[in-house]
């Protein structure tokens, strides 16, 4: 252990598999206590189990650092607070929270279900603001902390048969540049973690859906995912006292490269000649503000 998390307390959500149990390790190895927090469910959010929050729980103690498992679900707002109560209680205080639990419904915007639509704002959004309000509360308390939210940049790109998905990390962002506003005075980071493609249960599941891709298409795509621990190292950066220099920021990485998001803003302005459109004029003015491909 190289000690750059010693002493800190940190919460994972969704840890005990992929990308979570990932995070978890890091901050383990950099000398952070943890709460490996992961209901157990499977990869569309059904189920429960304790096995795979257990098992993260002694890989980290067999390499000789503090671990508590928690099975709570992060889309209840009182359960998110004894996720966050379980850092407090066995570790005396929260200095980070990741809120990486997700889940994956996936189809054509007509084919997904209302209930579809409903379980995955739960986990995302709700999950996300649930477990960062327990969170914020402490940290204000404390003057110190380090929220990481996760996002992806399918919110911006756009990804067919994830429309849930791609409004639920949208919303993720828009509430991680709020918060980063309100708890900035208070000594607290609030970032964004972006991964690209990587070996989880919900990458295989897309590529076992691929239908009509060629085969030689499908392996190039398997072979440029990366290993959930080539994103754990970004989680451990925001969560030490470097990182907590930088907020409001969205982060996304993707094998070598790491990238910040620009905030949007307008590309291409235009001004009615008479201080109010008609639609005629912007018949003629809106084609030529939006790129051609």
């Amino acid at each position: 252990m190289s000690g750059r998390l010693d002493g800190q307390a940190a919460v994972v959500t969704g840890a005990g598999r992929g990308i979570g149990r990932a995070y978890a390790l890091a901050l383990a190895e950099e000398g952070a206590s943890v709460v490996v927090n992961d209901l157990g469910g499977d990869v569309q959010g059904l189920g429960k189990s304790s096995t795979p929050a257990d098992d993260v729980v002694r890989e980290i103690e067999s390499a000789g650092g503090r671990a508590v498992a928690n099975y709570d679900d992060v889309t209840d707002f009182e359960a998110a607070g004894r996720i966050v109560q379980a850092a407090v209680s066995s570790f005396g205080r929260v200095d980070v929270i990741i809120t990486n639990a997700g889940m994956d419904r996936r189809g054509n915007l007509y084919e997904l279900t209302a209930d579809d639509w409903d379980a995955t704002l739960k986990v995302h959004v709700y999950g996300s603001f649930n477990c960062s309000w327990h969170a914020a509360n402490h940290m204000r308390e404390q003057g110190s902390g380090a929220i990481i939210n996760v996002a992806s940049a399918a919110f911006y790109m756009g990804v067919p048969q994830l429309s849930a998905y791609c409004a639920s990390k949208g919303a993720i962002y828009g509430m991680m540049r709020t918060l980063s506003q309100e708890l900035q005075p208070f000594g607290v980071s609030v970032n964004c973690i972006m991964p690209g493609l990587t070996k989880t249960r919900a990458v295989d599941a897309w590529l076992a859906s691929l239908e009509g891709m060629p085969p030689e298409q499908v392996k190039a795509l398997e072979a440029s995912l990366m290993e959930p621990q080539a994103v754990a190292p970004l989680a451990v950066f925001l969560a030490t006292e470097e990182g907590r220099k930088l907020t409001g920021q969205a982060f996304e990485i993707e094998g070598a490269r790491v990238s910040v998001l620009a905030p949007p803003t307008p590309s291409a302005s235009a001004y009615s000649p008479g201080g109010r459109w008609t639609p005629e004029e912007l018949i003629a003015a809106v084609p030529r503000l939006v790129p051609q491909t």
